[in-house]
């Protein structure tokens, strides 16, 4: 798992920056460690909670951000308790439509 207490950015989280169009903004870390799984396409997946406000296009103060080698995904609307759903749930959470409510499986 990435340490967001650690000076040094991995590359992956230096891509998803500038893929989730919010590059030049070192400063803002994650509000806790990421999380991490693999989808029902056998894909890997690394989740962060970021702090959004001043983003442009924010929809809120906090999104998750769901990124792998490929994509970059921000999600608006989420369980407090995200951190704790399954595989499949995280899964179902990354691939909501913009603005639908989450509701666990």
């Amino acid at each position: 798992m990435h340490d967001p207490d650690k000076s040094s950015t991995s590359p992956s989280v230096s891509n998803v920056s500038n893929a989730a169009g919010v590059a030049g903004r070192d400063a803002r870390r994650p509000r806790r460690g990421a999380v991490d799984f693999v989808d029902r396409e056998g894909v890997f997946w690394r989740v962060i909670e970021r702090d959004a406000r001043g983003d442009p296009g924010t929809r809120g103060d906090w999104c998750l951000v769901f990124f792998n080698e490929e994509v970059a995904r921000r999600v608006w609307r989420y369980p407090p308790g995200w951190r704790m759903l399954s595989d499949t749930e995280l899964d179902a959470l990354g691939r909501q439509p913009p603005g639908q409510l989450y509701l666990v499986p």
